[in-house]
């Protein structure tokens, strides 16, 4: 009867150790389960957004690979879609196959955004963002009114973001503003209607590698000082080298430049 009893005891232990084992599996499966999903929620790009609107900014992410940058035809096509936002009167054209637009107004202006990839309303949280094509490209218009009336002294005093707007004015095309951070090109001057402005590429300096940054601007006001702004992104850009990000960001930029004028000159404003 002893000998029974001690190997009934040693199977007793074995089989609670066994279900203790079992248990503390299971847990490390469910937290490797979550940690898996919540790395993978972290996982995506933002988009970046024109200055002086009332809602925070964000700044597109690049994707990384060891492939050679793939440019996209541009798509330029006679039947573009005409959209046109009632309140202030604004109306333009863009591609058939792209999406959007993504509309934000306020009482003094308003935001429109299209992409060759999904569009997410202004504000939306980067890491809520998904895209899933690369080397896109993103155009967001601005038209904004003077409603203060302010003079030019108290444009550039309320609205920090124009200050690079107003030093290229005085520079010749092709020659650039370089600070700490940024590189600004003036590309050439530009009217279009009762707006005139510039053309400019706005990017990261020698002296501030670290976030990738590439935009195509056009900044217009009128004699009113009612501003139209219009930016080109490229995002979701394929990197093969992180030494020559700029010039992939660049080819993509060049790749829509025709959409993007083609763009700028059907704006009309009522």
């Amino acid at each position: 009867m002893k000998p029974s009893s001690l190997s009934n005891g040693k199977r007793d232990r074995a089989e609670k150790g066994q279900a203790v084992a079992q248990s503390r599996l299971r847990r490390a499966i469910i937290c490797l389960c979550l940690l898996v999903t919540g790395s993978a929620c972290s996982a995506t790009s933002t988009q970046g957004a024109i200055p002086g609107v009332p809602s925070p900014a964000h700044s597109n992410t690049p994707a990384t690979g060891s492939a050679s940058t793939s440019i996209p035809e541009p798509t330029v096509t006679p039947a573009w879609h005409l959209f046109t936002e009632e309140t202030l009167g604004l109306r333009f054209q863009f591609p058939p196959r792209w999406h959007g637009p993504e509309v934000y107004a306020w009482a003094e202006g308003v935001r429109l955004e299209v992409g060759s990839d999904r569009v997410y309303p202004y504000g939306t949280d980067p890491l809520d963002r998904v895209y899933q094509v690369t080397n896109s490209y993103y155009i967001v218009i601005q038209y904004t009114r003077n409603s203060a009336g302010w003079t030019q002294e108290q444009y550039r005093a309320n609205q920090p973001w124009t200050e690079t707007y107003w030093s290229l004015l005085n520079l010749k095309d092709g020659e650039s503003l370089s600070g700490l951070r940024g590189l600004h090109t003036r590309l050439r001057a530009l009217a279009h209607g009762s707006f005139t402005g510039l053309e400019y590429i706005s990017t990261l300096s020698d002296t501030a590698q670290t976030e990738f940054f590439y935009v195509r601007q056009v900044v217009l006001f009128d004699e009113h000082l009612n501003a139209l702004t219009v930016i080109g992104t490229p995002t979701n850009i394929e990197v093969a080298e992180k030494a020559q990000w700029q010039q992939a960001y660049r080819q993509v930029d060049e790749a829509n430049a025709e959409v993007f004028h083609r763009l700028v000159e059907s704006i009309e404003i009522e």
